[in-house]
């Protein structure tokens, strides 16, 4: 590599380098740029995530409000020995708060074989789902 001085014409630059025209690097050495960047980025993202996590662990848990009380309905039963464990009547009442967003009441419970017709309920019900899949003509 050889270096000329040029004084008169480019008095700022001082030495200039003269040498072959640049190449292009090759693809991979640009793929791995690429990765280097893009692995910088994701530890960044990585550490800013950690940094928030570790803030939200260390802040003091609040307590939850009390939940207002439930008023009872009560629920005729058609027998001492149909009534459902008050577990079960709590569950359901539970996925009827969660279904419905809170704006849904129990008003009762009892079995199904307590119900007039129950025998054919399941049975009619997919005879529906049958006949509403299908496409009317």
């Amino acid at each position: 590599m050889s270096f000329a001085l040029f004084t008169s014409a480019t008095p700022l630059l001082g030495l200039v380098a003269e040498s072959a025209p640049a190449s292009p690097i090759s693809v991979p050495t640009a793929l791995l740029i690429i990765l280097g960047i893009a692995l910088i980025f994701v530890a960044k993202s990585v550490s800013t995530l950690r940094a928030r996590v570790e803030a939200l662990e260390a802040r003091p848990a609040v307590a939850p409000a009390p939940a207002a009380p439930v008023a009872r309905a009560a629920v005729p039963q058609t027998a001492a020995s149909d009534a459902p464990p008050p577990e079960i009547l709590a569950v359901i009442a539970a996925a009827v708060h969660v279904a419905l967003e809170g704006r849904g009441r129990v008003i009762g419970v009892r079995p199904v074989s307590a119900v007039p017709g129950a025998e054919v309920m399941w049975s009619l019900e997919g005879r529906r789902q049958i006949f509403h899949s299908h496409k009317v003509r």
